[in-house]
């Protein structure tokens, strides 16, 4: 019995036995140099062909399905007139669905059904009554005088005098009375912008009769009203300062 458990106790005790790591010999890894794909000329003519054919339907896309007009839909003609930059866009209609103006001046076409219904939406109305989009053509007496189109004489400049207002000279005193404000205001900005650009092209003269006018109705206004001082004060100012500079030399 004694024999028996001194060799369990033995066996118990007996050092175990690791087992031999297996190395793994490594393969080299061969770089791979990546191949520069060259094309032929046709093939990169192609490849161009089909980038701008992506971008040109891209861009078809984006653009709005405007309005089309056939030669025997009744139309309505207006033109649009704007002291704004001349890279300004403005869109009619959703998206402008009845087209777009870049610039300060140009004309849209529109059906008829159109203009008495979808196309007057808020900003449409708000540019007819301010004079600054004008209709040309397409209504009668009595739909001018429904819609608010019945213009008074004088209150808008026609396409000729808007393009060339600061060149009529002394011209300019005779409508600039009869102007709505809106187009008051333009006239003072477009100096304002022409004095900055050509000073010596504005004439002092003019530019003091003209704000004499502008002071119109301004009488009531309270103390301090910047309009009190006339719509060209910007334009007398500078050319004071410019005065004081030249004596100061």
């Amino acid at each position: 019995m004694a024999k028996e458990k001194k060799e369990s106790t033995e066996k118990k005790t007996a050092p175990k036995k690791t087992a031999a790591k297996k190395t793994v010999k490594k393969e080299p890894v061969e770089s791979v140099e990546a191949k520069e794909e060259t094309y032929t000329r046709s093939q990169l003519d192609e490849i161009v062909a089909a980038a701008v054919a992506k971008a040109l339907a891209e861009q078809a896309a984006k653009e709005p399905n405007v309005v089309k007009v056939s030669a025997d839909t009744p139309v309505v003609k207006l033109r649009y007139q704007c002291e704004c930059s001349p890279v300004n866009v403005i869109r009619f209609g959703v998206n402008g669905k009845f087209g777009s103006i870049t610039g300060k001046t140009g004309v849209l076409t529109i059906p008829k059904e159109a203009f008495l219904g979808e196309f007057r939406d808020n900003l449409a109305q708000k540019l007819l009554a301010t004079r600054e989009l004008l209709v040309i053509d397409g209504l009668t007496d009595e739909e001018r005088e429904m819609y608010g189109v019945s213009y008074k004489k004088g209150e808008y400049m026609d396409e000729k005098a808007f393009a060339k207002m600061v060149d009529m000279g002394a011209d300019i005193l005779d409508i600039y009375p009869d102007l709505n404000d809106t187009y008051k205001t333009m006239v003072a900005k477009r100096f304002a912008e022409e004095y900055e650009k050509h000073p010596k092209k504005i004439s002092r003269s003019l530019v003091v009769k003209l704000n004499a006018m502008s002071k119109a109705g301004t009488k009531d206004l309270p103390k301090g009203d910047p309009r009190k001082a006339g719509a060209f004060a910007q334009v007398i100012e500078a050319m004071n300062e410019a005065d004081v500079s030249v004596d100061d030399e």
